[in-house]
């Protein structure tokens, strides 16, 4: 929501540019006026217009600026108001600004999203000079997570494996035993897929 002040507009009823900016943030953006104190706890008091006051451009055309001699101006005559679409706040990371899309995804799985999205962003979405995209949140998670789950199943793998061999001193009984692991890992998979989970971390684990 931009406020552009019309200064000349402004000036022919006698205010000056900061007169319409308290007016604005008192009236529409609010105003500390003071705390209230309970016991250890300190609140602040905020004034500002009732919400039906503030909520749609021609109420927010209609809100009143004290002028000098107790006149009462609107501000749609000392100001234009107008809705521009742009970032809802300005983020940084990595000492650089960055916008976030935020994508809810139903029905599939998150990796091949991903891996699809990564695809048609690179062939439909040119980016400009000093422009770079990334995906977070939980696939970075993912990323960074699977490496080392992947890990630690392999080193959990070889120490079942040296416990059954140190308990029967037989690599063929140890065999036998591991021959179960591909059955149960078949049935997980047909559990899975029963139950309609998509493939996520949680799962995997």
């Amino acid at each position: 929501l931009d406020i552009d002040i019309d200064r000349r507009a402004a000036a022919r009823v006698g205010l000056t540019v900061a007169d319409v900016q308290d007016a604005v943030r008192t009236a529409i953006g609010g105003m500390n006026v003071t705390t209230t104190i309970e016991g250890l706890e300190r609140y602040p008091l905020n004034v500002r217009y009732a919400r039906e006051l503030r909520d749609d451009i021609p109420a927010l055309r209609q809100v009143l600026v004290a002028a000098p001699g107790g006149v009462q101006v609107p501000l749609g005559q000392v100001a234009s108001i107008t809705i521009r679409p742009g970032a809802p706040m300005i983020r940084s990371e990595n000492a650089q600004r960055t916008a976030w899309v935020f994508i809810e995804i139903e029905g599939r799985d998150l990796g091949g999203y991903v891996e699809e999205a990564r695809r048609l962003v690179a062939e439909q979405v040119p980016l400009p000079p000093g422009y770079s995209l990334r995906f977070a949140g939980q696939y970075e998670f993912w990323e960074t997570t699977l490496p080392r789950l992947v890990a630690a199943g392999a080193v959990a793998l070889t120490l079942i494996i040296l416990l059954l061999y140190a308990s029967s001193r037989s690599w063929f009984r140890v065999g036998v035993v591991l021959l179960a692991v591909p059955f149960s890992l078949i049935g997980a998979l047909w559990f899975v897929w029963a139950l309609g989970y998509n493939l996520s971390l949680a799962v995997v684990i």
